[in-house]
């Protein structure tokens, strides 16, 4: 999916949003901590009754590091941001929000107060253990890389 990946829009707290780089309706969400993206997958795939008020997932890669999603526009001034399912999130802002075709739904329903309540504990921790199983080996391969890095930078200048 990385190959999917094009100009990057945003970024937030835990994710970077890019452009998709073959399709102009979708955006991809990029988190190496997963849970975010997992989370609003399977809310999206689990829970049909609020899908009304949700921005579409499309598609997420195997690891759960990339979320594809359709694109929205930003809310405009006047715009209202509409009101979420009790305890769904402690802040409501108009960056969790997009507009679609004249609706305004959430395109940020990752929020560990939204896990928490739609996804099941025993699911909550295999995505933590492979989370972090998987961190690990990315960092393995970063420090390989940086000290090859480091060899080489220091083969070609000394």
């Amino acid at each position: 999916m990385k190959n999917l990946v094009g100009k990057i829009i945003t970024y937030g707290r835990t994710r970077y949003i890019y452009e998709h780089k073959f399709n102009n309706k979708y955006i991809i969400k990029y988190n190496p901590r997963i849970l975010t993206n997992k989370t609003e997958w399977y809310v999206w795939k689990n829970c049909l009754q609020y899908r009304k008020i949700l921005v579409s997932c499309i598609d997420i890669s195997d690891c759960g590091q990339f979320l594809v999603m359709l694109k929205g526009n930003k809310l405009e001034i006047d715009d209202k941001i509409p009101k979420t399912p009790k305890g769904w999130m402690d802040v409501r802002k108009p960056s969790n929000f997009v507009k679609i075709k004249n609706k305004i739904l959430l395109c940020d329903y990752g929020h560990s107060s939204i896990r928490k309540i739609l996804v099941p504990d025993n699911i909550i921790k295999e995505w933590e253990e492979n989370c972090r199983a998987y961190i690990n080996f990315i960092n393995f391969e970063e420090s390989i890389y940086n000290e090859m890095k480091e060899k080489k930078w220091k083969k070609d200048y000394q």
